[in-house]
């Protein structure tokens, strides 16, 4: 139900609706769609704590479920290094929800 509302929509409104819940934007239009109904489902994924970067979903690499991972990088190349599991990762609602359900 939610995706299929959400096909519908073009890659500008779909990242309109990312930049309003200040997730990451970037990716193809499937990407988006994917990242909008996640977001809607399940609420709007958090900034890293740390330093504010985005968060990544990505596989584990050990055991099962997925983690969250930021990919930021400071002044001297080092990677920001936090990550969450899947399952822990707090978030918040997902702004504009409301017009997908």
């Amino acid at each position: 139900e939610v995706e299929r509302k959400l096909e519908k929509k073009t890659m500008e409104e779909l990242k309109s609706l990312l930049k309003l819940n200040n997730m990451l934007l970037a990716g193809t239009k499937a990407d988006l769609l994917r990242r909008v109904a996640d977001g809607v489902i399940f609420g709007a994924v958090p900034q890293c704590p740390t330093c504010r970067g985005h968060l990544h979903l990505e596989d584990a690499p050990e055991g099962p479920g997925a983690v969250f991972r930021c990919r930021k990088t400071n002044r001297d190349r080092e990677p920001c290094g936090f990550e969450v599991a899947q399952h822990e990762l707090r978030r918040r609602p997902f702004l504009g929800a409301e017009q997908f359900r």
